[in-house]
């Protein structure tokens, strides 16, 4: 077909066909041609290029990106890119679930000052910036955001200094939302602050020893044996505060708590 439209005059250009060799095996080629005349005869001077490896390229290119863009689309992290001065340039869907907004485009549109729309402290953004900008990358960076409601929660993101196509510094990176892991941190050390207020005002002494030396004493044990702090028993071994009546008694309850790892019973001792 277009051979005969080149042939009644009209600008065809250039097209790829395939084509069946000898072998039965096909190639891609590039066609491009004229019209001439030889005698009196319309004829046509056709050029064939072999394309083939370039269309397998094209084919392993366009794989390629159609598996990026599946792992883009359905990563269970959020996937940004942005630009340097702050604007939203891409992002994927589980981003917007994160960050609330009802779909990709919305995003996109809408967040065009990340500093101020998404840092609760605009610090956090500068000090990324600045590591990104000293090191090319950013690891476990931990901060506050906004949602699209204003609603705050903890992120953990990493991200690297890359290029557009155009040359154009660009920001790409992953972000998990953290606020459960940081409200149970929270929680943790409100719990772990009440224990130690707790054991170090109790009118009992406690001590924690490893490998048979005092890690640990609270005031109340520092006084039952004599210490004007605490500090001064911390790396002692536990024996020599003890009796020497009793010291193969204790010696073995240490035993059975470090190696046994088992609870020993009430005794009465006495030390020094």
């Amino acid at each position: 077909e277009s051979g005969r439209r080149r042939q009644q005059g009209e600008s065809v250009g250039r097209y790829e066909i395939k084509i069946i060799r000898k072998d039965g095996s096909e190639k891609w080629i590039s066609v491009t041609g004229s019209s001439t005349t030889i005698g009196k005869r319309t004829a046509g001077v056709v050029s064939l290029i072999d394309i083939d490896d370039y269309k397998h390229a094209e084919a392993a290119l366009k794989a390629s990106e159609e598996k990026f863009r599946s792992l883009f689309d359905n990563a269970v992290e959020g996937v940004f890119h942005t630009t340097l001065h702050g604007r939203l340039l891409e992002v994927n869907k589980a981003w917007t679930r994160m960050f609330r907004y009802p779909s990709v485009e919305v995003a996109v549109n809408e967040v065009t000052d990340i500093t101020h729309q998404l840092y609760v402290d605009p610090a956090d953004r500068t000090k990324a910036l600045y590591l990104l900008k000293k090191k090319g990358y950013i690891n476990e960076y931990e901060c506050r955001m906004y949602r699209r409601d204003k609603t705050v929660f903890w992120v953990v993101m990493s991200a690297r200094l890359a290029t557009l196509p155009d040359g154009t510094p660009c920001i790409q990176g992953f972000i998990a939302n953290i606020n459960k892991r940081k409200l149970a941190e929270e929680v943790l050390r409100e719990s772990e602050e009440r224990f130690r207020l707790l054991v170090e005002n109790a009118p009992d002494g406690i001590f924690v020893q490893t490998n048979g030396q005092f890690a640990y004493i609270n005031d109340a044990a520092a006084r039952m044996f004599g210490a004007q702090t605490p500090a001064a028993v911390i790396g002692q071994p536990v024996l020599d505060r003890m009796h020497p009546d009793y010291r193969e008694i204790v010696r073995e309850r240490i035993r059975t708590l470090n190696v046994e790892r088992k609870a020993v019973p009430s005794t009465e001792l006495k030390y020094l």
